[in-house]
């Protein structure tokens, strides 16, 4: 096509300039102009190198061509393959433009999330349906447009994110997603870690009720543990009531021992006077001692009738204190010679000591317990003193 450009060109050129005129026969316009050519212009040998020229240039570019085109379709198998790998990968993955065009989805990516490639041409139509979550959406949107500024062929090892996908039956799908930039696009990964993140969310809510259970469980060990403390306080008590009540089953068998002591003595006093006032010799002085005795005998009696009394009245939380003036020679006066038959009988003296004058021992207290403590302490002392002598004393403090 060149080569006869190139000849119809020097023919034009003849025409124009006059050194070619028109002959009748095809034959001999052929022979004519070709003549013409070698004898008139002598440029034959230069077109002939140009033809050479350009069919060596034409062979070049025509061997580029069909290297290209050869190429090309290699690249279209490997393309096609590299689709084929990618469409039937067991793991979600999604390729999209610049443009924010999703030009890619493979078949797994439609098993897991459900939508077709129509159904998520674009970006925003893909997060529309995947993140119905304003924020987890914004968030994504703005890790896409992060990925297109990434240096094409950088690896990451590390997920972009974690992201919770919406699916198109209305479940939901937890995945990391893994991005690599190809040129002006980039390719997506999905890892679905649904199964994983439900176990571990369930492992957590798990935790959480062991970790409340045990706080439970430390607060009743603490309630326990108060319950026990009372529990040993209230044993530590009951010991102490057992061993009061011990105690006092004990005092109160001795005080029984006591008061048949004490209710005996007033009684042996009385029978003994009685008997002596039934002597015919006895002098009116003795009389009215005897019967003196016997009257402060039968009022001991009834002070120890009292002190029964006064013990049930204790056990009840009823005694009562009744306060007097008292006078202590009085007082003294009267154990003395209530326990003067006592005192000969064991053949031992009592006497009283240090007696102040009756103006000055007046005192304020409950006149019958003060006897009834006073006359245990005597009766104990004339009890357990074989010889000797007994003294009541008493001793006014300063103040």
């Amino acid at each position: 096509l060149i080569l006869a450009a190139i000849i119809f060109l020097l023919m034009a050129i003849g025409f124009v300039s006059g050194a070619i005129t028109p002959i009748s026969g095809p034959v001999d316009y052929f022979l004519h102009y070709t003549s013409w050519i070698a004898r008139g212009t002598g440029i034959l040998m230069i077109v002939y190198v140009i033809v050479l020229s350009i069919g060596k240039f034409n062979e070049l570019f025509f061997n580029a061509i069909a290297d290209i085109i050869e190429k090309g379709k290699k690249l279209k198998i490997a393309n096609d393959a590299l689709s084929e790998i990618l469409q039937f990968l067991p793991v979600p993955i999604g390729i999209s433009n610049q443009n924010g065009e999703i030009i890619f989805i493979n078949t797994s990516f439609e098993k897991t999330f459900g939508y077709t490639l129509p159904e998520t041409a674009t970006m925003n139509q893909w997060c529309e349906k995947a993140y119905p979550d304003p924020f987890m959406r914004e968030a994504y949107l703005k890790q896409w447009e992060y990925e297109l500024n990434v240096k094409a062929g950088d690896i990451k090892v590390e997920p972009i994110g974690h992201f919770q996908i919406r699916c198109k039956n209305r479940g939901d799908k937890h995945v990391l997603m893994y991005s690599k930039k190809l040129d002006d696009k980039v390719l997506v990964t999905f890892v679905d870690i649904t199964e994983q993140f439900v176990a571990e969310e369930k492992l957590r809510n798990q935790k959480e009720q062991l970790f409340e259970q045990n706080h439970e469980y430390l607060a009743i060990k603490e309630e326990l543990n108060e319950s026990n403390a009372k529990m040993h306080h209230i044993n530590n008590e009951l010991l102490i009531a057992r061993n009061k009540a011990q105690e006092s089953d004990r005092l109160k068998s001795a005080f029984l021992a006591n008061m048949s002591h004490e209710i005996r003595t007033p009684m042996n006093g009385i029978i003994g006077f009685a008997g002596l006032l039934k002597e015919p010799n006895i002098t009116p002085e003795k009389q009215s001692f005897y019967i003196d005795i016997i009257n402060s005998s039968c009022y001991r009696l009834l002070q120890i009738v009292n002190d029964v009394l006064d013990i049930s009245k204790i056990e009840t939380g009823q005694i009562e204190v009744h306060y007097s003036r008292t006078n202590l020679n009085h007082l003294f006066h009267e154990l003395a010679l209530f326990y003067q038959p006592q005192v000969e009988a064991k053949n031992i003296e009592l006497m009283i000591a240090g007696s102040l004058p009756d103006e000055d021992v007046w005192v304020k207290t409950d006149k019958t317990k003060l006897y009834q403590i006073l006359g245990i302490l005597l009766n104990n002392a004339i009890k357990f003193t074989h010889s000797g002598t007994i003294t009541l004393q008493y001793k006014k403090s300063r103040g």
